[in-house]
């Protein structure tokens, strides 16, 4: 969230994990950006199109345990 939040310029305690990202003025740029990071972050090849496909934290988090899941054969 706080990293998020640094991204985004907003206050970390105003994020809802609900709320689409675009609420708070995520644009292509910045998506792309924190998808990369994420992306080295977890040791994972995430696509370009991650934040939008999945527009919330909720949804990416969701996303991410069930990839994880599957990579870990579980």
């Amino acid at each position: 969230m706080n990293y998020l939040a640094r991204s985004l310029q907003v206050n970390s305690n105003d994020i809802d994990p609900g709320k689409a990202f675009a609420t708070y003025g995520l644009d292509s740029a910045v998506a792309v950006s924190m998808t990369t990071d994420l992306g080295d972050w977890l040791e994972l090849d995430l696509e370009v199109m991650l934040l939008w496909e999945y527009p919330t934290i909720a949804s990416v988090s969701e996303y991410l345990a069930s990839a994880c899941r599957s990579l870990s054969g579980q």
